[in-house]
């Protein structure tokens, strides 16, 4: 935990040190003796994203939500989503956004930013993971019949994250062999609570 403010400052750093070179680009464009060059590469600065800024930005995100500083993650994570990153770095700013959203307990609205993601070749058996865990636990238990499916449908996603994650663990994966457990530790936990149902 200690590495985490470190690491952040330093992609802080980044964002802060590009926004900087970025107006003063800017401020350089007003020149009117600017050769043809000088302008082409200013003006590059200015309106051309930069992946190395984003994936800052993205990294600086996920360390709030870790901190549990979701708020903060929230903004970092929505000002680069509307950056138009590369789709790779969109999507993954996106699940830490449904990540935050579970963690401030607005599940609903967790399971919508998660639920397009579970197919991502890169981390969709976190999302589904993390999506039915959201649909759970925003279902109303006082209406016995739509908790009961809510429940199910949960449980279903969750053995199919559970096996997305097996078949990475199988290909060398450590990380996915915890995130497994963790998964059929919830899928225990709601079967418990669609049984009491």
């Amino acid at each position: 935990m200690g590495q985490r403010p470190d690491a952040l400052a330093q992609y802080r750093g980044v964002m802060v040190d590009f926004e900087g070179a970025r107006q003063r680009a800017q401020q350089r464009l007003q020149d009117s003796t600017l050769t043809r060059e000088q302008r082409g590469y200013y003006s590059a600065l200015v309106n051309t994203p930069v992946e190395y800024v984003q994936r800052a930005a993205l990294y600086a995100g996920i360390i709030l939500a870790q901190m549990g500083k979701n708020a903060d993650a929230q903004e970092v994570l929505v000002k680069l989503i509307q950056s138009n990153p590369k789709p790779v770095i969109a999507d993954e700013a996106k699940l830490w956004q449904g990540v935050c959203q579970l963690q401030v307990k607005n599940y609903s609205q967790a399971a919508d930013l998660l639920e397009p993601l579970r197919e991502n070749a890169r981390f969709g058996e976190q999302a589904r993971w993390w999506a039915a865990r959201g649909r759970a636990l925003a279902a109303d238990p006082s209406n016995a019949q739509a908790y009961g499916q809510a429940l199910a449908a949960a449980i279903e996603q969750m053995k199919k994250a559970a096996e997305q994650t097996g078949a990475l663990a199988k290909a060398g994966d450590a990380a996915a062999l915890v995130r497994r457990a963790d998964i059929l530790l919830d899928v225990g936990d709601t079967q418990m609570a669609a049984a009491a149902v």
